[in-house]
């Protein structure tokens, strides 16, 4: 069984296995963990990502517009895309191809309550029934 970033059970006790990948990411846009769905979804390993920029997985023609909404999130403490709201966008893999993906953040903060990090939840569409 593969190593997975999460599980529940129900209430009948029946695991619950979601292979949505989680990855944090640093106020300023690097990569600080990256699951092992991260590995699967996107194709590279954790050891590749980590301590990398986002851009990693941003098609280059979306960079700008990501970089803007994301240092709106970072200096407002806001996201309008939580776990009530998520957003689909294309995505990359290793390989150079380009998935489409539906996340959503939740901004982490510190003691003092400022931002250190942000945890995106990515789904890979394709897996959708």
């Amino acid at each position: 069984m593969p190593n997975l970033s999460f599980a529940e059970t129900d209430q009948k006790n029946s695991p619950i296995i979601c292979d949505d990948a989680i990855v944090r990411v640093h106020r300023s846009g690097i990569i600080e963990s990256w699951d092992d769905n991260a590995v699967q979804m996107f194709g590279f390993a954790a050891e590749e990502a980590i301590g990398k920029s986002l851009d990693l997985i941003i098609p280059e023609k979306l960079r700008e517009r990501h970089w803007k909404g994301w240092s709106y999130v970072v200096e407002q403490g806001v996201t309008g895309f939580n776990s009530d709201r998520t957003l689909t966008v294309p995505a990359l893999r290793r390989n150079g191809s380009q998935i489409v993906v539906v996340f959503n953040m939740d901004i982490i903060r510190n003691h003092s309550g400022n931002i250190d990090a942000i945890k995106v939840v990515f789904r890979d569409i394709r897996k959708q029934p």
